[in-house]
């Protein structure tokens, strides 16, 4: 027990940043960049989406002739992660190499912005590709708890509740802000600009402190339908909590309760 109190006081001396989106230098803006591991041939503006066909939820045209229309896989990466879930979460070898391939074909398929689909109630992290966030730590600290870690979006008010469980929902770690769209585009990858302004840890019996979090920070949506959401890390937060490259998938807790895990 000292053992993982000593870790989650390590944990919770990093969370001034556990939450805070990757700050830029000053004056500074993210450059739109291709995905993190773009597919064979396919140029940066096709990842953009310029001059390709859009589709949204598998509604009109592929965004390329080759393969299955992009619903269709994030249906399939959804269905594996359901069943990661189930298994306690982790994947097998070749269970994640699937996984991989089917980000990286959802990462370059570019569909019609609709803000409405960072909304729907919480959303859990289910799956991550590239450098590990220390976040994840949070949750495997007990592993016979079974603990989370999730995002939920307010698209009413544009307000963003991050979550990372300990202990369930006894013992968790939240940072709370707002977010607005940093771009223009009416496509996927879409920029946003989030300002964490608070955070609070949450103790069983319903006692909580403050945490020290506050910052400006951006976060890019690779892609993002029904299913699945995809976003990417655009740099490396000063305590490295989370880093330049990271992808996470997330899956609605809507689903996954529907799938009873």
């Amino acid at each position: 027990m000292l053992a993982i109190a000593t870790l989650l006081l390590l944990l919770l001396a990093d969370a001034s940043a556990a939450f805070m989106p990757p700050p830029l230098a000053p004056g500074t803006r993210p450059a739109p960049r291709c995905a993190p591991i773009p597919p064979s041939g396919a140029s940066c503006a096709a990842q953009r989406g310029e001059g390709v066909a859009l589709n949204l939820f598998g509604w009109g045209k592929e965004a390329s002739p080759k393969g299955p229309p992009a619903a269709a896989v994030s249906r399939e990466l959804q269905d594996l992660l359901i069943e990661g879930q189930r298994s306690g979460g982790d994947l097998s070898e070749e269970q994640r190499a699937r996984a991989d391939e089917l980000v990286t074909t959802l990462a370059a398929s570019p569909v019609r912005w609709d803000p409405a689909l960072l909304g729907g109630g919480p959303w859990r992290a289910c799956y991550t590709k590239g450098p590990e966030p220390k976040w994840k730590a949070l949750t495997r600290l007990l592993p016979f708890a079974k603990s989370r870690a999730y995002q939920d979006y307010d698209t009413a008010t544009q307000s963003v509740t991050n979550v990372g469980e300990v202990l369930g929902d006894a013992l968790k770690v939240q940072a709370f802000g707002t977010y607005k769209e940093f771009d223009a585009k009416t496509t996927t990858p879409k920029d946003y600009e989030v300002t964490v302004t608070r955070g609070e840890f949450k103790l069983p019996g319903g006692l909580s402190f403050g945490l020290s979090i506050s910052g400006v920070g951006y976060q890019r949506v690779q892609y993002a339908d029904a299913n699945v959401r995809v976003f990417e890390s655009i740099n490396t937060t000063p305590t490295e909590w989370e880093r330049e490259g990271l992808v996470v998938v997330q899956v609605p807790e809507a689903a996954l309760k529907a799938a009873g895990v």
